[in-house]
């Protein structure tokens, strides 16, 4: 077995393996580098000292910086995202309605609905349409556009009257579901 001769100060070339694990561990590096910059801003804040009192001297240092975080959270708001035509009803008042000895259908222009889920992607929706329709439930896919992203909304309905929409409502949470309960105007 003869040796490949090497002229002056050539070396010969490093494996594919090492260039393979250099990369890997350079990835592993920067992940971890932006995972742990991003939890790093939020804990390397000074605390303040529970007994220190603000400078209005009325409230302590600690309920401020409480106050303070609450301030900075993003409030995400589901229901600012509806349009203004469909109208969430409350679990309360649609059992509320059903205790009635015969619950009144909806107002004329009015339609009662079961939206089960919405996603960005239709075929994510066509999916959850089909495992409803394994299940014995029909549902049906609307696309809706809202500040200028289509959203495909999985949705049951509409329903005759309240008790049919409660008992479809708790049809699908037996099977893990949370459905919303929709008053959409025509």
């Amino acid at each position: 077995m003869a040796r490949q001769a090497v002229r002056g100060n050539q070396r010969q070339p490093l494996p594919f393996w090492v260039w393979l694990l250099a990369g890997f561990a350079a990835g592993v590096g920067l992940t971890m580098f932006f995972i742990l910059k991003d939890g790093m801003s939020t804990s390397t804040s000074p605390r303040p000292d529970p007994n220190a009192q603000s400078a209005e001297g009325d409230k302590p240092l600690v309920e401020l910086a409480a106050g303070d975080t609450a301030a900075r959270k993003p409030k995400y708001d589901f229901y600012s995202v509806l349009p203004e035509m469909e109208v969430v009803i409350p679990d309360a008042e649609l059992k509320e309605q059903n205790q009635k000895a015969a619950p009144a259908p909806p107002a004329v222009g009015e339609r009662l609905m079961l939206q089960v889920s919405s996603f960005g992607n239709a075929a994510d929706a066509e999916a959850l349409k089909a495992r409803l329709a394994l299940t014995g439930v029909q549902a049906n896919v609307v696309p809706v556009t809202i500040d200028g992203r289509t959203w495909h909304r999985v949705r049951l309905g509409p329903f005759a009257d309240s008790r049919a929409l409660e008992a479809a409502k708790r049809e699908l949470e037996s099977q893990r579901y949370q459905p919303i309960a929709l008053r959409e105007r025509q």
